[in-house]
């Protein structure tokens, strides 16, 4: 939806690319759009869940993933922080629940979670 202005296509990531943008989305202010492959955000949700104990949704494997390219794209020259706006809780009868298989493109299988940090 933010690179053509419309949905295109199917995915399994709740409340991304909804057929719309929001009003308090100002385009122009974003530096870039970021793709992740809902299958790939499935994964790093259940990474999250099972390796930090963090209860996820799909949308939030998505915008860590987003998070972790950006880190690779920076490498040292800056920082990157990143928010989990809900949990799994919604989405337990979804496929976040479910076998997800592993595909050769996808980056949340080379992830290794170390820990986090709670900033409040």
């Amino acid at each position: 939806t933010l690179r053509t202005g419309h949905k295109v296509g199917k995915h399994r990531i709740q409340g991304i690319s909804d057929e719309f943008v929001p009003p308090v989305v100002d385009l122009q202010e974003l530096d870039d759009i970021v793709d992740v492959w809902d299958g790939d955000a499935i994964l790093m949700a259940q990474a999250l869940a099972r390796n930090l104990g963090l209860a996820v949704g799909i949308s939030s494997g998505a915008n860590f993933l987003g998070a972790a390219q950006l880190v690779e794209e920076l490498g040292d020259e800056g920082a990157v922080t990143t928010v989990f706006c809900d949990s799994n809780k919604k989405y337990l009868s979804t496929d976040l629940c479910a076998e997800e298989p592993i595909e050769e493109r996808y980056l949340a299988p080379r992830i290794e979670l170390l820990g986090f940090r709670a900033v409040r």
